[in-house]
């Protein structure tokens, strides 16, 4: 009677254990990707702040050439009321 219930037993024990073996793979498997994807973040993430320093340059720069835009257009003015009063 013995034989007949560990049987059925030690399948199922057998079984466990190999899904057990194929969870462990899958998770070291996981566990690599999730590695690789922080990497990836990482990387992304020193590139963005990369991007935001050049917009800050870029946008300084944009605003020097306005300045001297409005700058210049004064002069222009100034020159041209001083040529209609002669």
């Amino acid at each position: 009677m013995s034989y007949r219930i560990f049987k059925p037993l030690a399948v199922a024990a057998v079984v466990f254990a190999v899904a057990g073996c194929a969870s462990n793979q899958e998770l070291q498997t996981l566990r690599g990707e999730v590695d690789g994807l922080k990497a990836d973040v990482a990387a992304a993430q020193a590139d963005a702040a990369e991007a935001k320093v050049s917009a800050q340059r870029a946008e300084q720069a944009a605003e020097g050439a306005r300045m001297q835009s409005m700058e210049t257009n004064e002069k222009i003015d100034r020159m041209f009321k001083q040529s209609m009063y002669k």
